[in-house]
This record gives C-alpha cells, structure tokens and sequence, in this order.
C-alpha cells in the first residue's frame, strides 16, 4: 500500500532534512535583524527526462526561511509535484514529495530582490505501476533556482521562481519547477 509505506518514509526522511536547517539557523540567526518568512507557492513543473510527464503538471510548496543579512537568506521548502497527468516509464498517477534547505544570495533593487540559491534535497517518488502494482523510490538531490520577491506591503512579497532539481530518481532524474506565491514576513 503506497499510503503506508510513504508515510513511514516522510516520518524518518524529512526530520533529518529538518535536523540540516535547525542546524543551520544557530549561524544564521547570529545577526540582531534576522527577518523570518513563511512562503505559499502554487506552480507548473515536470521533467525533460525520457518520460511523457511535460511540464504542465501542478505543484505546490511551502517555506519557511531565515535572512539574518541583506544579501543572505537559508530556508526549509517542502512541496510536491503531482505527476499523473503524464506517462512516467510504465507507471501512472505519481508524484514527487520534495524537501529541501538552501542558501540563496538576494541582490536588492528599488521594489523588489532578485536571488540565485542553491541547495540539498530529498525527494520521494510514488506512484502506481499500469498492471496496479504501486511503488516508491527515494533519492537525495540538489536544487539551483533564481527567484524574485516584489513588495507588496512591509510584511507581504509576491514571490516567483523558477528551479531545476537533479535526482538519483531511476525514473525521473530532472525535474524543472516554476512558482508564484506570497512571503509573509514577522
């Protein structure tokens, strides 16, 4: 059963991704003007892989991040990208669970911050094989994104942003995501 086993999977692999950040917030918190965000994206993504998935497929992702600089910002972002539109090798209805901690670097403009982030991953891949056999794989990976966050008010950004994600997946080892969303800062 795909239920079960996967959520036996995200009980024990996304609190070591959890343990990564929670180390990190001691240096990153260091600064007395550390800003705090809470991030929502909905999005389209998929893969270029050998597969017929397309990039049309929904996605959804949530944040929580950490600037402790102007320039520098460190977050938690877990998220999943619903596969089943598509033909992935011999296996429909799947999708990818995502976690990941990066670093982003922010260049600050007049209305709004570009940035370019980089970071580690792990990704769990379930689905449903076409004789009705189900399946999950899990992989570690990295993410390299450029983003953009325009202010709306001193507590509300629109975010977008646009990244590519490399797996040890056997079935799906690229995957390329864009995001719209809101950064709520406190």
């Amino acid at each position: 059963m795909v239920g079960r086993d996967h959520l036996n999977r995200v009980r024990y692999a996304f609190p070591v991704v959890f343990v990564v950040f929670v180390l990190a917030l001691p240096a990153a918190a260091t600064a007395e003007d550390s800003v705090y965000s809470v991030n929502f994206w909905a999005g389209l993504g998929g893969s270029f892989d050998d597969n017929d998935a397309g990039l049309s497929n929904s996605s959804f992702q949530f944040g929580f991040s950490v600037q402790p600089e102007d320039e520098l910002l460190v977050g938690l972002r877990v998220g999943e990208l619903d596969l089943s539109g598509g033909l992935i090798g011999d296996s429909l209805d799947t999708s990818i669970d995502y976690a990941t901690v990066v670093g982003e670097y922010r260049f600050t403009e007049t209305f709004y911050e570009s940035g370019i982030y980089i970071g580690l991953g792990f990704y769990s891949l379930d689905g449903v094989h076409m004789l009705g056999d189900s399946f999950s794989e899990e992989s570690v990976g990295l993410v390299l994104g450029i983003s953009g966050e325009f202010v709306l008010t001193d507590r509300i950004g629109f975010l977008l942003e646009v990244s590519g994600h490399a797996t040890r997946l056997d079935a799906v080892d690229t995957l390329i995501m864009g995001h719209a969303g809101l950064a709520i800062h406190f």
